[in-house]
C-alpha cells in the first residue's frame, strides 16, 4: 500500500509495528473512553448510568438500545482522548512537512526547473 500511495515502506512498517504496540492496552483505552463519556453524558441527563459487566452479554451488541448504553459514551468518551492526539500531531507534523516543502521548492529552484 505505500508504494500505491507513494509513501515511504520502511515508515509504513515502523507505524504498523508501533500500533501493534499499543494493541494491548485496548481494553483499558476502551474503559477510559466508556468512564469519560459516561460522565459527560450523566453530566447532561442526570447521574451517570455505568453499564455493569454482569449486565452486558455479546448478543446485544447487535442491539441498537445498546449503542445509547455502551456505544455512546464511548463515543463520547473517545473523542476527549482523540481531539488532543490529533491536535498534537497537527502541530508537529506541520513544521516538519513546511520544511520539507521549503526543501523541495529551493532544490528545484537551484536546478532550474
Amino acid at each position: 500500500m505505500a508504494y500505491v500511495l507513494r509513501c515511504n515502506p520502511i515508515a509504513a512498517v515502523i507505524a504498523v509495528s508501533l500500533h501493534d504496540v499499543v494493541t494491548p492496552f485496548w481494553p483499558v483505552l476502551l474503559e477510559i473512553e466508556y468512564a469519560i463519556g459516561s460522565r459527560v453524558v450523566g453530566f447532561f441527563d442526570g447521574l451517570p448510568h455505568p453499564a455493569s459487566v454482569t449486565d452486558f452479554h455479546i448478543h446485544e451488541l447487535m442491539k441498537w438500545t445498546t449503542f445509547f448504553t455502551i456505544g455512546l459514551p464511548m463515543l463520547i468518551g473517545s473523542l476527549f482522548l482523540s481531539a488532543p492526539a490529533a491536535a498534537i500531531s497537527y502541530a508537529v507534523m506541520l513544521p516538519v512537512f513546511k520544511r520539507r516543502e521549503r526543501r523541495r521548492s529551493e532544490r528545484q529552484q537551484g536546478e532550474g526547473i
